[in-house]
């Protein structure tokens, strides 16, 4: 499972609808929750694998400001409670933890929907116990 699934997996498990991977057309979803790609970094190698951090974002997507702020704002406290460490398989790695920042404003997008940020960190584990 790649980190951007798992992330949706939370998400969706949290009551948050419309979470995709991939951005869809607004034919399909209007006000989608996009997960952006996870760019893994590593810090460490260890005797048994390496460790290193994953900075990924979750778009939310709305047509005013105050309706993506609070959407944005349920995404943050769903993802900040998450039971993250049920997530298993990872592609052999492990997530060891999960910081959520706060939302923020990110822009308008071509529809003039009104686009906020989720971002996250995560500390990962790959190889080992």
């Amino acid at each position: 499972m790649r980190l951007e699934k798992a992330i949706k997996k939370l998400l969706v498990s949290a009551g948050v609808s419309d979470v995709y991977t991939v951005p869809p057309s607004v034919g399909v979803c209007a006000e989608p929750v996009c997960v952006g790609r996870a760019a893994y970094e590593r810090d460490t190698k260890l005797p048994a694998g390496e460790r290193g951090r994953a900075a990924a974002s979750v778009y939310v997507c709305r047509e005013t400001d105050g309706a993506a702020q609070d959407a944005a704002h349920l995404c943050e406290r769903a993802l900040a409670v998450a039971a993250w460490e049920r997530v298993r398989d990872l592609r052999g790695a492990r997530i060891v933890a999960m910081d959520v920042g706060t939302p923020a404003f990110k822009e308008r997008d071509g529809s003039g929907r009104y686009v906020y940020e989720v971002p996250l960190e995560f500390t990962i584990k790959k190889g080992g116990a």
